[in-house]
């Protein structure tokens, strides 16, 4: 064990032994000299995890730009309850941390399973059960994109976008729900058809976000 003197009172004390996030929730690393006069004693061997650079461990003589001691000074008054209160807020801020990490991890698990859902749903043989599934309705009721008047679902036709005479897939991006007057109107025409794309892929994405939204909750209560 090689300990090193120093006061953490001096501005040159930037020493990770006594930083908040050096990682050292007993403060084996570190002991105190005498009183109020901010003389400290610290083992320069130890090596610990750094908090604010996630999975890089530091010497506990090396310093950073991140450096906040743990130790208060209030008139020159140190105390272990101060110490052990700096140690404990360093350690829920960790878990806080590792919770954020948890839940961008799940968030992005979530999302694959979204996709990969839809990715199976899609190319089926039945069309409008794909349509069902993935075009928004509000409590049954659907509205004409062309026309803007409401609908049942039994009363609307499902459209492709791009028809199928010109290559059009059962895909969710290329169904939508039509009223039947406007379905007969537009026929094999393709003069709404970007537009129509374009509404239907932000619809799409939008009902993606939801479907993601309702796992990551899910995922928080348990």
């Amino acid at each position: 064990m090689s300990m090193k003197l120093t006061n953490i009172h001096e501005r040159t004390c930037r020493f990770c032994a006594f930083c908040k996030y050096w990682y050292d929730p007993t403060n084996s690393a570190i002991e105190p000299v005498g009183g109020s006069s901010g003389f400290w004693r610290f083992d320069m061997s130890k090596e610990a995890l750094c908090m604010k650079t996630v999975r890089m461990k530091k010497k506990s003589w090396q310093s950073c730009s991140k450096y906040e001691c743990k130790i208060p000074y209030w008139g020159g008054n140190m105390g272990l309850f101060d110490i052990l209160s700096s140690a404990a807020e360093a350690l829920a801020d960790q878990g806080k941390r590792e919770k954020e990490r948890r839940e961008r991890r799940q968030h992005r698990a979530n999302r694959e399973i979204v996709k990969m859902y839809n990715d199976s749903e899609d190319g089926g043989s039945n069309y409008r059960d794909i349509a069902k599934k993935s075009v928004g309705g509000n409590h049954g009721w659907y509205t004409c994109p062309h026309c803007g008047r409401k609908f049942r679902a039994s009363q609307m036709d499902v459209d492709h976008i791009i028809p199928q005479s010109m290559g059009g897939m059962n895909t969710r991006e290329n169904l939508q729900y039509l009223c039947p007057h406007c379905n007969r109107s537009k026929g094999n025409r393709m003069d709404d058809t970007e537009k129509d794309l374009k509404r239907r892929r932000k619809e799409l994405r939008q009902r993606d976000r939801e479907d993601v939204e309702f796992l990551d909750k899910i995922g928080k209560k348990r």
